[in-house]
């Protein structure tokens, strides 16, 4: 959050471009002077302090910034929109000229032009670098949201300072990168259209379509295309940019058991693809070095998602849970040399990856992986009608209205050490009245994920990580008892459950060593049955974000290969795949009638009618636009009214670093003389 304006701080609905002026100014704050305008000990401290507190001058932390600097950064950091600068156009002049001034409170920021002299060069390459930054924050900032209609639209955009901005179309955008010679950027679109753009944004084109889905793209040359594809027991596959027939590049290593590649890296100095190779499904990743000329393939013995680039001679890579390390690597010769060292940096973490990008510089640009994103939940009608519920906090998962639609459970807060060691994102449990939007802590300790409710409305059942994995405990929705285990440690690793409308049992996905996930149902009464309803391994697909209808009949799911989504029976094997729009990785919400699906895709939020006798089938499809298309809501049991986690602007913790090599030297060494 220590990027974030006051009035982004405060949910403030209308955000104008001053807002963007105060979080460049943010930046540049911390560039000079080794820290934010405002720094806390917890996000919530921040805030208050960017709400409250008035900046210390950038000059009282770094003597040598000109005074005319520090002017410049008061008046870009005024509480009041409008006695900031109006553009960051406006701001970079400011900057550049030594004469500037600025009251505040009837003290002068600024003294004497004479005092600027010794940075009479330096003034004008912060100019430049903050039309750059103006670049790096309008990038960043982008996010897959909707548009005031509620359509999702919302664009990536380039372009400096006085250049007109550049739109591209990138919807559900899960990856991009800049060719070697700087004119395209090939991102994958929909999770499967791999595209391309020239960087001044003309000629958006289709390079060609993959069988499965992918979250990673890379060049490996001018002309020449690297992307993984999950799901089909592929390998690595390779297009020319210009389009053509899609080829495999890296084969699975079947003779060491080799079932999925992942994050493709391109070393273009010595022809090598660095990649996260996955062995058994569940499994955590190591890296691989494969140079293309000769087919050659060395195993690292290195866990690790995938690699980000070369800082020297290390190799800088991720972990699952975002952990960022470094090792020393003779790359010609594909091999490591001494022990990784352990980063101070930890970026998020998901089941695509880790955020985080670093460029051939040395600057690190990523999402910080210590909380949950900084979100509002506000509860929006059929009509768009909106208020709030509950106030800008570190969200985690998904909203779910209580059966009689009286409160809202949700995770707030950062996430447990011990629920990251399974890469099962979990926090503290919150409960809210949707009457009177008062919040009640459930749980504590950041151990819990997936809450479901019980039918009465009072209980909440949740996943709590444990040492040997993970429980199935219930907690009072009001607080009024600790909270108690139902059932012991499941087989596997559970990423998410849902509770059946009658509290009897439980659909859970779970991966294990053997398969790359099932939905298992599980009885709460008796023997504790487990019975499997789906497994990845021989039906093809990989379940995720298990969901049961009202009446009970029927389960929903997200396959993870495709992103299509599919309904199964409770009660026999009846199963239908059911989208024609991918979901984009978000749950499908039953409504209350128990035949109707929604769904964030790519035209808004997809809906789906089902007719379920004599058998099931789709009897209708259709988008509302005029409704936020956000992964994160529920619908409440009138099928009247969604809660929605709305993202705060700027509040999504991505962090530039722009030394950050520099800091990475620091640590490895300071390993190296221990």
């Amino acid at each position: 959050p220590h990027y974030m304006s006051p009035e982004q701080a405060t949910a403030e609905k209308e955000i104008t471009p001053r807002s963007d002026v105060y979080s460049l100014a943010s930046v540049l704050y911390e560039m000079l002077a080794g820290q934010p305008p405002h720094i806390g000990g917890a996000a919530q401290q921040v805030i208050m302090k960017i709400i409250t507190e008035v900046a210390q001058p950038v000059s009282a932390l770094r003597k040598s910034v000109p005074p005319h600097v520090s002017a410049a950064l008061a008046k870009a950091l005024e509480k009041v929109p409008a006695d900031r600068f109006e553009s960051a156009k406006a701001f970079a002049d400011a900057l550049g000229n030594t004469g500037f001034t600025f009251r505040s409170d009837g003290v002068t920021a600024a003294l004497a032009a004479d005092a600027a002299r010794p940075w009479k060069h330096a003034t004008a390459g912060l100019a430049v670098l903050a039309a750059l930054l103006a670049v790096v924050l309008a990038v960043n900032a982008h996010r897959e949201g909707a548009a005031s209609d509620g359509a999702t639209r919302d664009p990536i955009r380039f372009g400096l300072v006085d250049d007109p901005t550049i739109h591209i179309e990138t919807r559900f955008t899960r990856s991009f990168d800049i060719s070697p010679d700087g004119s395209w950027i090939a991102f994958i679109s929909e999770n499967r259209i791999l595209k391309k753009v020239r960087a001044d944004g003309r000629d958006v084109t289709t390079v060609a379509t993959s069988i499965g889905s992918s979250a990673a793209i890379t060049w490996a040359s001018d002309t020449s295309l690297i992307f993984e594809q999950i799901g089909r027991d592929d390998g690595m596959q390779r297009v020319n940019a210009a389009g053509g027939r899609v080829e495999l590049l890296i084969p699975l290593d079947t003779a060491v058991g080799e079932v999925r590649q992942r994050r493709p890296l391109v070393l273009r100095v010595a022809g090598v693809v660095v990649y996260g190779s996955y062995q058994s499904r569940g499994a955590e990743p190591t890296l691989v070095m494969y140079r293309m000329a000769d087919r050659r393939r060395v195993r690292l013995e290195l866990e690790g998602i995938g690699a980000l680039g070369m800082i020297n001679d290390r190799l800088v890579y991720s972990l699952g849970d975002g952990t960022l390390m470094a090792v020393e690597v003779d790359v010609r010769a594909m091999q490591t040399r001494g022990e990784p060292v352990r980063l101070g940096t930890r970026v998020a973490a998901s089941g695509t990856g880790t955020s985080v990008a670093l460029s051939a510089s040395g600057a690190l640009v990523y999402a910080g992986g210590e909380a949950g994103a900084l979100s509002r939940i506000d509860l929006i009608d059929t009509t768009r009608r909106a208020r709030p519920l509950h106030a800008v906090a570190p969200i985690v998962g998904l909203p779910r209205f209580s059966r009689d639609g009286r409160r809202v459970v949700v995770g707030i807060g950062v996430e447990g050490g011990i629920g990251r060691a399974s890469r099962v994102t979990t926090s503290d449990l919150w409960t809210i009245d949707v009457g009177s939007g008062e919040a009640t802590r459930l749980t504590s300790n950041g151990d819990a994920a997936s809450a479901t409710w019980f039918p009465d409305g009072r209980r909440i059942a949740y996943l709590k990580a444990v040492a040997e994995g993970f429980e199935i405990w219930s907690a009072r929705a009001d607080g009024s008892a600790p909270p108690a285990r139902l059932m012991g440690a499941l087989s596997g690793v559970p990423y998410a459950m849902d509770l059946a409308p009658d509290g009897r049992f439980l659909v859970a996905r779970i991966t294990d060593r053997r398969s790359s996930g099932a939905l298992v149902r599980v009885a709460l009464e008796g023997d504790a049955r487990t019975d499997t309803l789906v497994r990845a391994i021989i039906e093809g697909v990989r379940p995720e974000h298990p969901r049961i209808s009202p009446d009970g009949r029927w389960v929903s799911y997200i396959d993870r290969t495709t992103y299509e989504v599919w309904v199964r029976s409770l009660r026999d094997s009846s199963v239908l795949m059911v989208s024609t729009t991918n979901s984009s990785d978000s749950p499908a919400i039953w409504g209350p009638d128990s035949r109707t699906l929604y769904y964030r895709s790519s035209e808004g939020l997809s809906v789906i009618e089902l007719q379920t006798a004599p058998q099931i089938a789709v009897s209708r499809r259709r988008a509302i636009r005029s409704l936020p298309a956000n992964a994160g809501f529920d619908i409440a049991p009138d099928g009247k009214t969604f809660a929605t986690v709305i993202h705060a602007q700027g509040a999504d913790g991505v962090v530039v670093a722009v030394d950050w090599a520099t800091e990475a030297r620091r640590v490895w060494r300071g390993s190296a003389s221990k």
